[in-house]
């Protein structure tokens, strides 16, 4: 019997021993569940869209526009002819010494032929048919050539302009004025008979002593603003406007 009890004994302790061993710790088998912790969510807002305005752009300063041109906007150089007044575009003559080459005038027109039947009227009509034409005057431009290859440019707006008279020698008229001032008869002008009326309608050509030496010559006639020198190129003095004739006078043989 008293066998009996320790071989019950002995089960027992072994039946215990087992189970305390498949109870022992392990961390394998320890699973830990944590209560996760309110951790503050923090959203980012997203970035604002930023649009840079754009540089101005640096605008050039725009220049003055010219002022409107009042004065005579057209200008010819006429010689009378069959039917009025005709617009030349060359003149044949002979340059013999003692005579005339020819004598011109200045109409502010391009028609080819003005008919009417006294020319001063003329004259008067087309020059004044422009508003202001009264702050403008008529000048002129003699250009030659010698034989020899030399050149010659001469800007007149008055009398003491004309140069080299050897050559070419030169006579202004106005037309209007002086035949009016003189009831008829009247000669070429001098600087000490203009005044801020006159307008050199007229343009007489004549040879000089040495005209065998010019090979050739060139008028022109332009349209100035009077006590204007915008005109004008500031260093050589010649005619750089936009309103002006020019015909070639051509040496007849």
């Amino acid at each position: 019997m008293e066998k009996k009890i320790k071989i019950f004994v002995l089960i027992f302790l072994l039946i215990g021993f087992g189970a305390l061993s498949s109870c022992s710790f392990s961390p394998k088998n320890l699973q830990l569940t944590e209560t996760p912790s309110e951790t503050p969510v923090v959203t980012e807002a997203s970035p604002a869209t930023f649009t840079p305005s754009p540089t101005p752009t640096e605008q050039p300063t725009p220049e003055p526009s010219p002022t409107p041109r009042s004065g005579p906007l057209v200008v010819g150089i006429y010689k009378s002819g069959s039917g009025g007044r005709v617009l030349l575009t060359e003149y044949v003559s002979k340059w013999k010494r003692g005579e005339d080459i020819a004598t011109f005038n200045t109409f502010a027109s391009n028609e080819p032929i003005l008919n009417y039947a006294a020319y001063r009227d003329m004259l008067v009509d087309c020059w004044f048919s422009f508003p202001d034409a009264e702050s403008y005057k008529i000048g002129y431009c003699l250009k030659y050539t010698l034989v020899t290859g030399e050149e010659f440019s001469i800007t007149i707006k008055k009398p003491s302009d004309i140069t080299h008279t050897e050559y070419l020698e030169v006579y202004l008229y106005d037309s209007v004025q002086q035949y009016n001032r003189s009831a008829g008869w009247y000669t070429h002008l001098s600087d000490d008979d203009m005044d801020d009326e006159t307008l050199l309608y007229s343009f007489k050509l004549t040879p000089g002593v040495k005209i065998k030496e010019v090979d050739t010559i060139k008028l022109m006639a332009f349209v100035y603003k009077y006590n204007d020198e915008s005109d004008f190129d500031p260093e050589s003095g010649e005619y750089i406007g936009t309103v002006s004739y020019a015909i070639d006078i051509i040496k007849q043989d």
